[in-house]
């Protein structure tokens, strides 16, 4: 029994990982409270900073797919996978939306 939970605890941590990085708009410049969430647990998610940076941890041993959204901005995906506490860093640059009238 206690050699079946060592090895679960294992393959638990070896499925962590960290994604951090900083979004900005078209021209540069930060963007303040943009959002970061796991596309497949909408729960589990991150605010941008005053500086534009965030920071999310990965509990998942498989690829994750991150959605970045701001409000007046086009949502942007990516797909992440980081393995064995590994630190993965992600800059985003997200677009305005174009709006008719």
């Amino acid at each position: 029994l206690l050699s079946l939970l060592l090895s679960l605890i294992c393959v638990y941590v070896v499925g962590q990982g960290i994604v951090r990085g900083k979004v900005v708009d078209n021209l540069g410049e930060t963007i303040i409270g943009a959002t970061v969430i796991l596309k497949s647990d909408p729960g589990t998610g991150a605010v941008a900073d005053f500086d534009g940076n965030y920071s999310i941890n990965i509990t998942s041993a498989e690829p994750v797919t991150l959605v970045y959204t701001f409000i007046g901005m086009t949502s942007f995906e990516q797909e992440v996978n980081p393995k064995n506490g590994e630190v993965v860093i992600v800059n985003v640059e997200l677009v305005p939306k174009n709006f008719e009238l």
